[in-house]
């Protein structure tokens, strides 16, 4: 853990720093019905990042230290307040990250009849600040490559597991950051599994970029990186936000 930051559960979301792994892989479970999950993490293994009490822990894009924006629901969620700039921008966690384990909680709001697709609850989940997990509300649509589901612009989801407007939906998602030697990238980043509501949307995803500038227009660079939720001018909740860091 780097000295700015401090897991478990009863950790300040507020702490900042750079992750350091604790377990092996993201111990995940096969259920009886099919679907798979994050077993329980260890008390001293949970990252909180959003407990739904403070936006503490989260900053505007490239900007530490500078609060975001967004408002505190009191029901444990926070729902996203457009910059009012017109354009899809990221708040980032002070924490930061390479490999790890997230668990995020998003819901999509009530979007008026005949906007276009792209305007149907959108956001997104980044990791390392760059590679974008979609969230939109294309459920009653099969997989868009740009849709729910999907690492955006890059593969569809192998399943539309995205509920309709107005139902929480989970990501978890086990994600490897690329390695570098200096400024050369020797290891692609990957998305190894993940799932949407329990059903497996991606799986072993390279993200064999060159040169490495993600399908959302951000750099993957070398290092740690925050993890990003977009504001894409749509008023998309979050809740029960945390990670873990897995050891290979």
């Amino acid at each position: 853990m780097g000295s700015g930051g401090t897991p478990g559960s009863g950790g300040t979301p507020g702490a900042g720093g750079v992750a350091a792994g604790a377990g092996s892989g993201c111990n995940w479970v096969h259920n009886a019905d099919g679907t798979w999950a994050f077993g329980t993490p260890a008390p001293a293994d949970k990252i909180v990042l959003f407990d739904g009490t403070t936006l503490a822990g989260w900053h505007k894009l490239n900007m530490p230290g500078t609060p975001i924006d967004w408002k505190l629901v009191g029901d444990g969620s926070m729902i996203v307040v457009p910059s009012g700039t017109g354009q899809a921008v990221e708040v980032q966690s002070d924490m930061k990250f390479d490999d790890l384990c997230l668990h995020v909680e998003y819901m999509t709001p009530v979007f008026m009849s005949g906007v276009g697709v792209q305007k149907q609850g959108n956001s997104g989940v980044y990791l390392k600040s760059a590679y974008e997990m979609q969230i939109l509300d294309t459920s009653n649509l099969g997989p868009l490559i740009d849709g729910c589901g999907a690492v955006y612009q890059v593969s569809p989801p192998m399943v539309v597991a995205c509920y309709m407007y107005k139902v929480w939906n989970t990501y978890e998602i086990e994600f490897k950051g690329s390695v570098w030697n200096g400024t050369t990238r020797t290891k692609n980043a990957s998305f190894v599994k993940v799932t949407l509501n329990g059903k497996l949307v991606q799986m072993n995803v390279d993200l064999a970029l060159d040169p490495p500038v993600t399908k959302a227009g951000i750099n993957d660079v070398p290092g740690p990186q925050p993890v990003g939720l977009q504001d894409h001018l749509d008023t998309v909740s979050f809740r029960n936000i945390w990670a873990t860091v897995p050891k290979y």
